[in-house]
C-alpha cells in the first residue's frame, strides 16, 4: 500500500471512531449496536442486490444486450421495475430496507394524502406542469416532514452501461457497438431537443440544456464534508442539462431570448393547462414554455421560487443535489437531483452511486409510505378524486404480478385441456336395444353363420332356397351360376 492511502485511511478511521461516540453518547451502548446491526444488514442487502444486478449485465454482455431496451424510461412497475437499466428497482428496495412502503399511484389525487415521500419520475425531459407544481406544493404544505424528490431526464442507465461495457466487447463487435451507442445517444438527443429546446425557468429550478457534458468525481457542499469518502469511491456523475437552484445568483441571470415574443402554434402541445376549476374531476397537468410568456410574469415567477440550498456539488461548483423550503410549506422540502445517476438501477451497481442514493433517502427519513409517481410527455394527472387501489383483493390478486406469472398460464393450459376433453356432441348417451322378436335379427345370425362356414357353394344355395321357398321369386342373376350347376 502506497503511503498516501495508508494515511487516508488512517484518517478514515479516526472520523469513524469519533462519529461512532458522538452516536454513542446520543443512543447509548444498546440502541448504537441496533443501529449498527440495521445499517450493516442494509448494506448488505443493497449488495445482494446490486451483484444481482451486475451479473445480469455481465450475462447479456453480448452484443445483443446492444439492442434498445423497450421498456421505458423510470420504470416503477413490474416486471419493467427489476429487468429495466432505467428502471428504479434498487431504489424501492432501499425505500423498503428503511422500513418504508412504496406504492405507484398513477396520479396527484387524495390518496396521497397518507404518503410521506413522492418521488417524481419524469419519463420525458419537461419538468412538472405548473397546475402540478402548485398540488404539490399544497400538499407538502398540508403536514410537516414531508418530502418531494425530482430528478432530471437528462441521465441515461442505458447509455451509461453501453459506454462502460464497450471495452469488454470482443474485438470483432466494438465497432458495431460504438456505432450503436452513438445512434442510441443521437436519438437520446433528438428526443431532448423536441422536448426541451431552450434553457428556462420552471418556478423550482433553473434548466440549462447548453452545458458541455462533464463527468463529475470530486464533491463538494454538505454532504461531501459529511462523507468525505465520496471523493474516493470509484464512478463518476456524468452531466449534461444542468439544473440550478433559483437562488440570487441565478436570479440575475439574463432572461431567454423568446420571452414575450409569440411562438407558432405546436398541434403536439395543448393550448392551455388544467383550469383552475373546482369542478374539473381531473386533468392532465402538462409543462410548456408558454406558461411563462411575459417578463412579468418571468420576475414573479423567480421572486416567489422557494429558497435553496445546495447538499452535494461538484469540483466546480456544478449543483448536483439541492434542497427547497419556503414558508409556504413550512417543515417540508423539495429534494432536486440534477438527473437519476443516483436512482436508476444502471448506475446504482457503482458504490459512489449507492452511497449517494443513501444520503438521499436519508435525508427524508422518517419515512414510512413512499410514492413512486412516473409520468411522460402527457403531463401528470391532477384529480380532485381518490385514486383506487389498484393492488388486487381476494382472488383477484391472482391476476397481479408475479402471481399472473403463474396462474394466468395455469389457467389457459386448464381452459385447453377442458376444451380437449369435452365431447364433440355433448354427453354421451347409451342407444336403446333392438327386441328380440325382431327378424332382422335372425337374418343377421343367419348371415354370420354362413360367413363363419367359409363355404361359398353352400352359402349361395341357402340363398336361393330362400328366395324360391319364402319369397317365391326367382333367384338374383349372380345367383343363376348356382342353379344351373344344380
Amino acid at each position: 500500500m502506497s503511503p498516501r492511502p495508508r494515511v487516508a485511511h488512517r484518517q478514515l478511521g479516526r472520523d469513524h471512531r469519533r462519529s461512532t461516540l458522538r452516536v454513542e453518547s446520543l443512543l447509548g451502548p444498546q440502541r448504537l449496536r441496533a443501529h449498527s446491526t440495521r445499517r450493516f444488514e442494509r448494506r448488505w442487502w443493497l449488495l445482494i442486490r446490486s451483484l444481482g444486478v451486475v451479473i445480469a449485465l455481465i450475462h447479456f454482455s453480448g452484443c445483443s444486450s446492444w439492442l434498445p431496451e423497450m421498456t421505458p424510461f423510470g420504470a416503477v412497475t413490474s416486471p419493467d421495475v427489476d429487468r429495466s437499466l432505467n428502471g428504479l428497482g434498487l431504489h424501492r428496495e432501499m425505500w423498503e430496507t428503511n422500513g418504508a412502503r412504496c406504492l405507484k399511484p398513477l396520479k396527484l389525487s387524495p390518496r396521497l394524502d397518507d404518503m410521506d415521500v413522492i418521488v417524481l419520475v419524469g419519463q420525458s425531459f419537461e419538468p412538472p406542469g405548473r397546475v402540478a407544481r402548485q398540488w404539490l406544493e399544497d400538499w407538502l404544505a398540508a403536514d410537516s416532514g414531508r418530502t418531494v424528490i425530482y430528478f432530471g431526464r437528462d441521465f441515461n442507465a442505458d447509455i451509461y452501461y453501453r459506454r462502460q461495457t464497450l471495452p469488454e466487447l470482443p474485438q470483432d463487435k466494438q465497432q458495431r457497438g460504438a456505432e450503436l451507442l452513438a445512434l442510441r445517444e443521437t436519438e437520446e438527443l433528438n428526443q431532448r431537443v423536441r422536448q426541451l429546446s431552450d434553457p428556462t425557468f420552471c418556478g423550482w429550478f433553473y434548466l440549462d440544456t447548453h452545458q458541455p457534458r462533464i463527468e463529475v468525481d470530486q464533491f463538494d457542499g454538505m454532504w461531501a464534508e459529511d462523507e468525505p469518502q465520496l471523493n474516493s469511491l470509484p464512478g463518476s456523475w456524468p452531466v449534461r442539462v444542468a439544473l440550478y437552484p433559483p437562488d440570487d445568483a441565478r436570479r440575475k441571470r439574463k432572461r431567454p431570448s423568446w420571452l414575450g415574443k409569440p411562438k407558432a402554434a405546436n398541434p403536439l402541445k395543448p393550448a392551455s393547462q388544467m383550469a383552475d376549476d373546482d369542478e374539473v374531476d381531473e386533468a392532465f397537468s402538462q409543462w410548456y414554455p408558454e406558461e411563462i410568456d411575459s417578463r412579468e410574469e418571468w420576475d414573479a415567477a423567480v421572486r416567489e421560487a422557494p429558497d435553496s440550498e445546495i447538499l452535494l456539488a461538484g469540483q466546480d461548483g456544478q449543483p448536483l443535489v439541492f434542497r427547497l423550503t419556503s414558508e409556504r410549506f413550512y417543515d417540508s422540502q423539495i429534494l432536486i437531483v440534477t438527473n437519476g445517476a443516483p436512482l436508476l438501477n444502471g448506475s446504482l451497481v457503482l458504490p459512489l452511486h449507492q452511497r449517494i442514493g443513501e444520503l438521499l433517502i436519508d435525508a427524508c427519513l422518517p419515512a414510512r409510505r413512499v410514492a413512486l409517481l412516473a409520468f411522460n410527455e402527457g403531463g401528470l394527472m391532477v384529480s380532485n378524486v381518490p385514486e383506487k387501489d389498484n393492488r388486487a383483493a381476494g382472488l383477484e390478486m391472482l391476476t397481479v404480478w408475479p402471481l399472473s406469472g403463474i396462474t394466468m398460464p395455469a389457467a389457459m393450459l386448464g381452459i385447453i385441456v377442458c376444451v380437449s376433453l369435452l365431447p364433440i356432441l355433448g354427453r354421451p348417451q347409451s342407444l336403446a336395444r333392438r327386441s328380440v322378436s325382431d327378424f332382422g335379427l335372425h337374418i343377421d345370425a343367419i348371415g354370420r353363420m354362413l360367413y363363419e362356414a367359409r363355404d361359398k357353394q353352400h352359402a349361395q344355395t341357402a340363398i336361393a332356397d330362400y328366395f324360391r321357398k319364402v319369397r317365391g321369386e326367382s333367384p338374383p342373376a349372380w345367383l343363376e351360376s348356382t342353379d344351373s350347376s344344380e
